[in-house]
């Protein structure tokens, strides 16, 4: 059930221009620079932001998909999970950007950072998470955040965008 109304299209909007320029002022080689999104909403994120670059800034940034899934420390199994939606290139010697749509526990990021390494050793690993709801188990912050919105654990933060749900929004459901 919807409890509430949290962003919407326009003010996704804005937080991913304000994204881009924080991104903007904190990199210097933009060559070195690779945006990894989450599957699934998190690589339509990173798409989002690398158009807004090259729209705004003229630099054109490198994306790159990944799939946490075989790295979830929550799935009991010794055998390897094949990478449905990975195109992960070499990480080596680059600057990561993973995003995300939503930070909570931080396992999936956990997971994102050692497949990372799997794919060569970075020279910089950052987060960027559209929304924040908090209730942490690892020591782990988003270095860009879109908005914190303190949840309880019994409500689901809802994001959905146009290019898989038609829709840019952001709702609390309990």
């Amino acid at each position: 059930m919807l409890k509430a109304k949290i962003l919407n299209e326009q003010e996704i909007g804005k937080i991913l221009h304000r994204l881009v320029y924080e991104i903007y002022e904190n990199h210097k080689n933009f060559n070195e620079l690779l945006l990894v999104g989450l599957w699934t909403r998190g690589v339509y994120l990173s798409k989002r932001i690398a158009d807004i670059f090259l729209r705004e800034q003229g630099i054109e940034l490198e994306t790159s998909e990944l799939d946490v899934t075989p790295y979830r420390d929550d799935l009991y199994t010794k055998e390897k999970i094949p990478l449905k939606t990975t195109n992960l290139i070499s990480t080596q010697d680059r600057s990561i950007i993973i995003v995300d749509d939503v930070l909570y526990t931080g396992r999936t990021v956990r997971g994102a950072i050692e497949a990372i390494f799997d794919f060569g050793r970075p020279k910089k690993i950052e987060l960027l998470v559209l929304v924040d709801r908090g209730h942490r188990e690892l020591p782990i912050n988003a270095n860009y955040l879109g908005r914190y919105v303190p949840t309880s654990s019994r409500e689901d933060v809802n994001v959905r965008l146009k290019e898989i749900d038609n829709v840019d929004e952001v709702t609390i459901l309990v």
